[in-house]
């Protein structure tokens, strides 16, 4: 597997995939370099087959389809919250209050971070020619911090509490989904070319797609301070090329 440095990664390899998400690409770029407005339309243009597959495929799902999207984005901001609410408590509450309402509230909570990450990983496998993802591994990485020292704070606050297994299966089951993400992420990953788009045979509409996909991007450099208020207004309003 051929591995590349990227940008501003201070040191951190990633596969060398042919296509990279813009805004994902944005949060690497080197704030210290010359930017190179050429090089965003570059990553638009190279990502562009799989955000118009993707735009397309969310406009096939019917008004409940889209309802379940909606809905699952709400349990994964809630996922990620409850399980570091219950990390916290597994760490700070005294044994003599650590009662049957707070256990099933903490097994909840790491049952909703499993969720959490079954949620990336859903869309990001529904994902055609899907890209090296750093956000699956992320979400999984904090996942999984909060369930290693969930386990390690109740083997060694509360001892007695390891055969309950209602409480103890979601913490063991957030692990293993957040170990397992690493090697899946390097396997699932699309490491051929996506197919070439041509931007003349594109309709307007898709192009309009595209230049608020590149917007996306654009704030990211925003708010890196990479690109100025001034550039980005001019950057946002200039063709796709």
């Amino acid at each position: 597997m051929r591995l590349r440095l990227a940008r501003g990664g201070k040191g951190l390899a990633v596969p060398r995939a042919t296509a990279m998400d813009a805004p994902e690409w944005a949060t690497i770029v080197d704030p210290s370099a010359k930017f190179e407005p050429e090089e965003l339309n570059r990553v638009v243009r190279e990502s562009a087959s799989i955000e118009l597959a993707r735009r397309e495929r969310d406009e096939r799902r019917s008004w409940f389809g889209k309802f379940l999207v909606a809905a699952s984005y709400v349990v994964m901001i809630c996922g990620l919250v409850v399980s570091g609410i219950a990390f916290l408590m597994v760490l700070r509450v005294r044994p003599e209050e650590f009662e049957a309402g707070l256990q099933i509230f903490c097994a909840a909570g790491f049952l909703m971070g499993c969720l959490t990450v079954l949620h990336w990983w859903v869309d990001w496998l529904t994902t055609p020619y899907r890209q090296w993802s750093r956000t699956i591994l992320g979400i999984a990485a904090m996942e999984g911090a909060c369930a290693v020292g969930s386990l390690a704070a109740l083997y060694a606050r509360l001892p007695e509490l390891s055969d309950r297994w209602l409480l103890m299966i979601p913490m063991w089951l957030l692990l293993l989904l957040a170990i397992a993400s690493v090697p899946l992420v390097f396997r699932c990953t699309y490491y051929g070319k996506p197919p070439a788009v041509e931007l003349e045979s594109l309709t307007p509409t898709q192009i309009e797609y595209l230049i608020a996909y590149r917007r996306k991007a654009l704030k990211v450099l925003r708010s890196r301070s990479i690109v100025s208020y001034v550039l980005f207004n001019e950057l946002d309003q200039s063709p796709l090329t």
